[in-house]
């Protein structure tokens, strides 16, 4: 902890009462200053509950406790997690189901990935997002399930809706027993279409991926910044303000993009003012605003799937990739988390990043999340788009733990 930030964030704190302003910028402050270890967690939930009360107490309101917990991911997974392609289409009630991906963790569960398209007509802005529900749910599958030894599987929906305006996701949660058959047989209830899944055609934690706080080899690092000091939360903070020009180049008064701006711009200045590291726009920034050197992908959705080394205590897999015209979305499970811990991968705290085949590199964003346990589904919409020359897309996430890395075959 330095004095400097501990000093800096009290003057913030004192700045924002005389101007009457809400806390919104001095958590944000607060929240960088914790993330990059310049000051501690109960310092700075001090500075933010006192603003709060003297804020109330000017007001002539009874003072509420404004202390936000910064939950930590600890490790509760045990065993490895593995992935299935299938890359199947089947008959829906309303629409055609793209069945990306199954998802096995023995002991724990077993997760059916799907996806299908928004009709054209019918997609949200994309201030609304991420939003839902889109696509069915429950008994409007009609889909059942069915075990190498003739076991019928009910599964609980999780989550669903949009994060790109263009693709509804689905998680069909199924119970451990799933997740240790030898295979899974997917049907339309009228026995019309069909497909098998085979539990040995997963794919486990990549072997020849870093391991847990090892740096990305090679020039796959974009910035200079090592994960555990301040740079990594500059370069994300950067890179989420990029993704918030490219994903709503005029965002209106009072819209979440305004918002999300408005707290990244607080938590620069909070860095910056510190001493931390500045908010600079680094050697990748030009690749990533750049546009790819073909057209813009193509509405598809992809089987790819990977899983990464452990981050944080969070074992992070991918479960199909959807591509839009403007964005490519990334379909990612965190597994052995608290869903109020995994929700901290949606925050600045975490840098993700991807870079395709051929050079591009794409600024991403994690969205959504939800209370089903044991596992918590995340959005990470990447732009600019894919270049559909593209055969492979590697995804990097960086936390104050370290960085971690996967490719994944498109």
């Amino acid at each position: 902890m330095t004095a400097e930030a501990e000093r800096y964030l009290r003057r913030l704190a004192e700045a924002e009462l005389r101007r009457e302003e809400p806390v919104d910028r001095l958590r944000a402050a607060a929240d960088a200053l914790v993330w990059a270890g310049a000051v501690d967690q109960t310092t700075a939930e001090a500075v933010v509950t006192g603003f709060v009360t003297a804020r109330d107490l000017r007001g002539g309101r009874r003072p509420i406790q404004a202390a936000r917990p910064l939950s930590a991911i600890r490790p509760t997974l045990t065993g490895a997690v593995r992935v299935v392609p299938v890359g199947a289409t089947l008959p829906g009630r309303y629409q055609p189901l793209h069945l990306l991906a199954l998802t096995l963790a023995p002991g724990q569960a077993a997760v059916l990935t799907l996806a299908g398209l928004i009709n054209a007509d019918a997609r949200p802005g994309r201030d609304d997002l991420p939003t839902g529900p889109y696509g069915p749910s429950g008994p409007d599958l009609e889909l059942t399930i069915t075990g190498d030894h003739g076991t019928r599987y009910q599964g609980e929906m999780s989550g669903g809706g949009t994060s790109d305006a263009v693709w509804w996701r689905q998680d069909l949660v199924l119970p451990a027993a799933a997740a240790a058959a030898g295979w899974l047989d997917v049907a339309v209830t009228d026995g019309l279409a069909a497909v098998r899944i085979a539990a040995r055609d997963g794919r486990g934690k990549a072997e020849e991926g870093p391991a847990e706080g090892a740096a990305v080899p090679g020039d796959a690092r974009p910035g200079d910044a090592r994960p555990g000091d301040a740079g990594w939360l500059v370069d994300s903070i950067a890179a989420a303000r990029l993704w918030q020009a490219r994903w709503s180049p005029r965002p209106g008064p009072g819209s979440p993009a305004t918002q999300q701006q408005v707290r990244l711009a607080a938590m620069a200045e909070a860095l910056r003012e510190t001493g931390l590291g500045t908010a600079r726009p680094p050697a990748w920034a030009d690749s990533l605003a750049a546009e790819p050197g073909s057209p813009g992908g193509g509405e598809a959705a992809r089987p790819a799937v990977a899983v990464l080394p452990s981050l944080d205590g969070a074992q992070l897999s991918v479960a199909g990739i959807v591509t839009a015209a403007a964005s490519v979305t990334v379909f990612a499970l965190v597994w052995g988390v608290a869903p109020a811990a995994a929700a901290e991968l949606t925050t600045e705290r975490y840098l993700w990043l991807a870079r395709d085949d051929l050079g591009h590199w794409h600024a991403g964003r994690a969205l959504g999340g939800g209370p089903r346990r044991p596992v918590v589904a995340l959005d990470v919409v990447l732009v600019p788009a894919l270049d559909p020359a593209a055969t492979t897309l590697e995804v990097i996430v960086t936390g104050r733990g370290g960085r971690v890395q996967a490719t994944v075959d498109l």
